[in-house]
């Protein structure tokens, strides 16, 4: 459900926003700069969204006059498919799945989000759980989440010490909403420059904005989408099951973030 992300995440040091140190880098790079990066890229050395190398000695602010070094992405938000992003789509369908035209536009109007980054150099499409989406790792999500809000159910009928050692992995099942990532992808020219972080951040909030508290995904085992694995990684997604899928050519993992 996913191709051509790369990894970022956390705080950046001050010192790495300071000009001496943004000019250094290409332009093509600095965008990753304006998305939050973990503490661990001064560390290592390099920066966890574009791999550029990271001067531990650049120097520190004060600055003398605010600036802007980079451009956001600008996000669009779909209501209707379009040709250069069913091509996007199906240039992709290894990872995703091929759709006709119409079969895109409907996915769109049904979505709880999707946008675009530049027209078609990103898609991200998402549903929540009222969705009347039919794919089978969509279903999956929702009888995981049904079947463990059962579970609680149950739970709570059990004195409070043996409740607490049963609930597992349903412990923060307080109802069956979510909100579930059908895909998102970001073309060869586009890779890079952090267009897959941004599509998620936006949806996080919009999530969190209508009282979601859980964004749901999958990436594929078989065949391996280590890219994917990496990228949702650095989200803290960690996997909640697995399933074999379209007469077992595929094998999917089950992935989910508390927001």
């Amino acid at each position: 459900m996913f191709k051509g992300a790369v990894r970022d995440g956390g705080i950046l040091p001050a010192s790495l926003t300071h000009p001496a140190f943004l000019t250094a880098i290409p332009s093509a790079r600095r965008l990753c700069l304006l998305l939050p990066l973990r503490a661990e890229s001064a560390e290592r050395g390099i920066c966890f969204a574009c791999a550029a190398p990271i001067r531990a000695n650049a120097p520190d602010p004060p600055y003398n006059v605010p600036r802007h070094f980079m451009t956001t992405p600008q996000i669009q938000p779909l209501h209707a498919a379009t040709d250069s992003l069913l091509a996007l789509n199906n240039d992709h369908s290894i990872e995703l799945s091929p759709l006709t035209l119409a079969e895109l536009g409907l996915l769109i109007r049904d979505s709880f989000f999707s946008a675009t980054i530049n027209d078609s150099d990103a898609l991200l499409i998402a549903f929540d759980q009222s969705s009347r989406h039919q794919h089978v790792n969509f279903l999956w999500f929702r009888a995981f989440f049904e079947n463990a809000l059962q579970q609680n159910t149950s739970l709570s009928s059990l004195p409070a010490p043996r409740a607490e050692l049963a609930r597992g992995a349903f412990e923060q099942t307080a109802n069956g909403n979510f909100v579930y990532v059908d895909r998102v992808v970001t073309s060869p020219a586009a890779r890079g420059k952090g267009y897959a972080r941004a599509l998620y951040a936006e949806l996080f909030q919009r999530a969190k904005s209508a009282g979601h508290t859980r964004i749901a995904c999958e990436v594929n085992l078989d065949p391996p989408n280590p890219v994917s694995d990496a990228f949702h990684a650095s989200f803290n997604f960690h996997e909640v099951g697995r399933a074999a899928i379209q007469n077992n050519s595929k094998t999917v993992r089950y992935l989910l973030r508390n927001l």
